[in-house]
């Protein structure tokens, strides 16, 4: 008699993904963790250097405030400390970071990194913690069939197998995490604001931009006779 069962696979973060397969009547369900390559809470973390083929930078933590205003830990891109940086990514590049979780161990008593693309990897991953030790993330060559590649790192020194979506992160340019948003959106103050209809500005006085990245303030006037909508005007 053959019955059809789950096996469950964990990979981390709360995720569970359920495969089907066929089992005898004398086997149980039996449940499997994918290879951790490194492991680590968002706050033990505290520098990352990134060298990958487009770009090579420094993440490094500091104490700030977050929208509201409150206390917070906050990230920035060493050398463009008066460029805005978007917060919201950095979160990304941490969550990638904590738990890097490979698809596959390569099963070999001695490995030939050069045979993994690991003896000159393009990307390279450096992990400082709080207590000042450093694990080193080594992106090798794409697999066959190009759906992961190859990594190794000085904490777990075997040959792992890594999907392309764990990865991603790490391929990125410096110039991903640069704030490209200029003008935060404009909300209205209460039901009555003479400015907006319907939660829309139809009208403006001035809008002025000004700040470190600029050697003059920026003063934008509203025309009441162009007939462009206000977007575009701004």
């Amino acid at each position: 008699l053959v019955i059809i069962a789950l096996v469950i696979v964990g990979l981390g973060a709360g995720t569970i993904y359920f495969y089907p397969r066929l089992m005898s009547e004398t086997e149980t369900t039996s449940a499997t963790s994918a290879p951790e390559i490194h492991v680590t809470g968002e706050m033990d973390v505290t520098r990352l250097k990134i060298t990958n083929p487009t770009s090579s930078y420094t993440i490094s933590s500091y104490a700030g405030k977050d929208e509201e205003g409150k206390d917070a830990t906050l990230w920035k891109i060493e050398g463009l400390d008066n460029i805005p940086q978007s917060q919201y990514m950095f979160s990304m590049l941490l969550e990638s970071v904590q738990s890097v979780i490979a698809s596959k161990v390569m099963e070999e008593a001695d490995y030939d990194l050069a045979e993994y693309g690991l003896d000159t990897p393009e990307t390279v991953v450096e992990i400082t913690q709080k207590d000042g030790s450093v694990n080193t993330l080594k992106v090798g060559a794409p697999s066959p069939d190009k759906t992961g590649s190859y990594v190794t790192a000085t904490e777990n020194p075997k040959v792992f197998l890594v999907t392309k979506d764990r990865l991603e992160n790490f391929l990125l340019p410096e110039t991903k995490y640069v704030e490209t948003t200029i003008i935060p959106a404009l909300e209205a103050k209460g039901d009555n604001d003479p400015y907006f209809v319907n939660g829309e500005l139809t009208k403006f006085d001035t809008i002025t931009l000004s700040g470190s990245l600029r050697d003059e303030p920026l003063v934008l006037e509203y025309d009441a006779d162009e007939s462009t909508p206000i977007p575009n005007q701004i």
